[in-house]
């Protein structure tokens, strides 16, 4: 229900303040955030549009992980996505999902090194149930007014600031609702295997090997944030030393404290409901 009244209001709380800001933006700079806008808007379209480099993977390529992925597809009663392979050192795995063509499920090659089979495919569920909930495409929907806002510049003299504040405002809903997302992400895996203890594992694994990879290296997944397995950590001295709330109101994923604590409560229903 939260993430529902989230995913609803966020952006239509948005729209609705972004029409009473042209309501009472003066006509001479109407027509100069209204291309903006359009502007705004392009750039996003050809930024979700735009699909990260990778190899995309055949049976033949790693028979291990298409065993393990065809028999999680039918579990789950879904299609099997397309596979790509990521070359990046930096463990961590990701879906897109563009509309109108077949999502993708992108795993790095740091990933595959790092994680036993069982591991493994306790991450593949967390992507499969984002998949079936089908987070990449309502993230992308209800993440599109605040990415178009804060993107605003040009002729629109001051109406600039509050669209921006607008947009703002709007992406702590939309960060909230991807931490939601998330934890729904790792119970749906649990639910798929049946095994909270490979994914808690596996985030830990995944978890302290960001930390050893080169900043440099991280840059490029950083940008994946929201889709990623786990968040690439922030490299940059003045975040790392942000107040914690602030940090946790920005954070794309939950803490790994609470993912493992979310891990733990389900392994132990599982536990009890086989006595």
């Amino acid at each position: 229900m939260r993430m529902a009244l989230v995913a609803v209001l966020n952006p239509v709380v948005a729209l609705g303040l972004l029409a009473a800001v042209f309501a009472f933006t003066p006509s001479r700079f109407v027509l100069g955030l209204v291309f903006g806008l359009i502007f705004a808007t392009a750039v996003r379209i050809y930024q979700v549009s735009k699909r990260p480099a990778g190899r995309t993977m055949s049976e033949r390529d790693d028979p291990d992980l298409f065993a393990t992925l065809n028999r999680l597809c039918a579990l789950a009663d879904i299609a099997r996505p397309e596979v790509v392979l990521s070359e990046q050192s930096q463990p961590n795995s990701w879906v897109m999902h563009i509309p109108g063509k077949p999502p993708r499920l992108y795993v790095t090659r740091g990933l595959r090194e790092v994680l036993t089979l069982e591991e493994l495919q306790a991450v593949l569920g967390h992507e499969l149930a984002h998949i079936a909930n089908r987070d990449a495409l309502v993230m992308t929907a209800v993440g599109a007014p605040a990415a178009v806002m804060m993107r605003v510049n040009g002729g629109a003299g001051l109406a600039v600031i509050p669209v921006a504040a607008i947009g703002l405002l709007s992406q702590i809903g939309v960060l909230i609702l991807s931490r939601y997302r998330e934890l729904t992400a790792d119970a749906g895996s649990c639910a798929i295997t049946g095994r909270p203890s490979a994914l808690a594992s596996a985030l830990l694994k995944v978890s302290g090997s960001l930390e050893q990879i080169p900043s440099k290296d991280l840059r490029a997944a950083a940008a994946f944030n929201a889709f990623n397995l786990v968040a690439v950590p922030p490299r940059s001295a003045l975040l790392r030393s942000a107040p914690s709330l602030l940090a946790r109101m920005v954070a794309t994923h939950p803490p790994l404290s609470a993912r493992l604590d979310a891990l733990e409560a389900l392994e132990r229903a599982q536990h009890v409901g086989t006595l």
